[in-house]
């Protein structure tokens, strides 16, 4: 140390990496080892907790299909029994199996039942609430038309007066009819889907083609606002040019 004191600060400064590095190493070992035991332990809950929601989503099965409801089952069993015996023989195999990943399993297998069960009940749901929103949207649609009609002549009043450009982006009658046709178009295909089962699918289609006859008929007040803004337009347009008028 004393004959080349660079050198060795050199070397101090290296031993000084080496031991942070080392200690890092150690930290991040310590912390997965924590979270391997961590995992180890909760996995026995889990793959009861998983279990239940397969049953859970198997019964919610039989009743959605004597509801009525088109079911393809999901069968999640294969692929539970699957990681639940790779957990029974974890201890013999800890060198090959992570408790980490298993547990990342069973959780996805959980959500996955979870999901299909809330999903088959909301099938069951939206087939009871569906007479309603068909005759709501049915309604509606007849309104639309109605309004339509009514907006095809003042759209075209209110072209003569203020022109396309200063109407804005107030909505064409033919695109508003266009409109109506595809809601029509959804209203069968939502019978379809109601008669296959499939009530959730045929809820979203009412739902859209409802949509579309609530927006035709928000057209006249659309129209409306656009007219009073191009006539207010008008008006300071015509206060300028006979300023300017008065001015030469």
């Amino acid at each position: 140390l004393t004959s080349d004191p660079i050198w060795a600060r050199e070397r101090l400064e290296h031993g000084r990496n080496l031991l942070a590095e080392s200690m890092q190493k150690l930290y991040e070992a310590e912390r997965t080892m924590d979270d391997y035991r961590a995992a180890d332990e909760a996995l026995e809950g889990k793959l009861h907790e998983v279990k239940e929601e397969i049953q859970a989503a198997e019964v919610a099965e039989e009743t959605a299909r004597a509801e009525g409801v088109a079911v393809e089952p999901l069968e999640l069993r294969p692929e539970y029994e699957r990681v639940a015996r790779e957990a029974a023989v974890r201890t013999s195999r800890r060198d090959e199996f992570d408790p980490r990943h298993g547990l990342a399993a069973v959780e996805a297998l959980a959500e996955r039942a979870r999901g299909h069960r809330e999903a088959l009940q909301d099938n069951v749901s939206a087939r009871d609430g569906l007479p309603d929103e068909r005759y709501a949207t049915e309604a509606a649609l007849v309104r639309a038309r109605e309004a339509l009609e009514e907006y095809r002549g003042a759209h075209e009043r209110a072209l003569d007066e203020f022109g396309a450009a200063a109407l804005g982006d107030v909505p064409d009658p033919g695109e508003l009819s266009s409109g109506l046709l595809e809601a029509e178009g959804q209203m069968d295909q939502a019978e379809r889907a109601a008669s296959s089962g499939r009530f959730s699918e045929a809820h979203s289609l009412l739902q859209e083609a409802g949509e579309i006859a609530r927006k035709t008929m928000q057209s006249p007040t659309r129209l409306k606002a656009a007219m009073a803004e191009a006539d207010r337009k008008r008006g300071e347009g015509e206060e300028k040019l006979q300023e300017l008028e008065a001015r030469l």
